[in-house]
């Protein structure tokens, strides 16, 4: 998961909580956007500085983490993606 990175001093994050990146959908839904490895996100995270950090974590993780509201992007701009709308999501978080 792409996150912004806020290093301070000797580069330690200054908060425990993190801001995935995300994008609104063309219904204004928010949609987190996350990779299935690191190299595939460089690209990407190119336009939107800040957001050169991320977490590495299970994919059933993130779904339950990212909850009710938000959709996600898989894999942007690879023909190995998908979006997953916000009420799908909501679905599999309670599976």
């Amino acid at each position: 998961m792409t996150v912004l990175d806020k290093h301070t001093i000797g580069g330690f994050q200054e908060s425990k909580q993190v801001t995935p990146l995300s994008l609104k959908d063309d219904e204004g839904v928010e949609m987190v956007i996350i990779f299935t490895s690191p190299e595939r996100a460089k690209e990407f995270v190119k336009d939107y500085p800040g957001y050169e950090g991320g977490l590495l974590e299970d994919f059933s993780w993130v779904i339950e983490k990212i909850g009710g509201g938000y959709g996600v992007i898989l894999n942007p701009g690879f023909e190995v993606g998908l979006e997953l709308e916000a009420d799908t999501l909501e679905h599999l978080s309670v599976q």
